[in-house]
């Protein structure tokens, strides 16, 4: 009854997923290895030129040498590894949306916890604490004047210490809940 609560760490009602989050940039890191992929697959697909050259003896002759040697691609363009590589990048590209939208979901679902636990933990000294001790007090009372007997005081007190626990544990699990929200979006635990 003489302890002093802290005030409940609220999270801010603006914040947004920081890009800065792990998952994100997890995500941004993948898109840019498929971009890389589908330029080299572009590249691959153009032909190399090809110059030889060398010396060539016969019969005591010396003679120079030299080729060039261009491939026409008349068929194969690389075209099955550029749509592959353009494929990943279109789900890498969705992945990230995906992963945006999750953790979007998830800062939303925490502020709403956090903000529903911190109501309910602010109520609970009024609807749990309360009755239960005015019924503790009662009972001792009534104890004292000899018209009650130990096992409705010993119930009645149960009853309080109950009450209060449950109420501790609500305003633990609020707390938790408003980290977990804080952290979500991005920001410190506590202010």
């Amino acid at each position: 009854e003489q302890l002093q609560r802290p005030a409940v760490p609220s999270p801010s009602a603006d914040a947004a997923v920081p890009a800065t989050h792990p998952d994100l940039l997890a995500a941004s890191g993948a898109i840019d290895v498929a971009r890389a992929a589908v330029a080299l697959e572009r590249a691959r697909g153009v032909p190399d030129v090809a110059v030889n050259a060398g010396v060539k003896r016969t019969s005591g002759y010396n003679t120079g040498v030299a080729a060039v040697t261009v491939p026409i691609p008349l068929f194969d363009r690389n075209g099955v590894a550029r749509a592959l590589a353009e494929g990943q990048l279109h789900a890498a590209e969705r992945e990230r949306d995906a992963t945006e939208r999750r953790l979007r979901g998830a800062l939303s679902s925490a502020r709403t916890a956090a903000a529903t636990l911190s109501t309910h933990a602010a109520d609970a000294q009024a609807t749990l604490v309360a009755p239960a001790r005015g019924a503790r007090d009662a009972a001792r009372a009534a104890f004292a004047a000899g018209a009650l007997d130990v096992l409705r005081l010993v119930d009645a007190e149960r009853v309080f210490i109950d009450a209060t626990i449950v109420t501790l544990e609500l305003e633990f699990d609020a707390v938790a809940a408003a980290i977990d929200a804080r952290l979500a979006a991005g920001e410190e635990p506590l202010p």
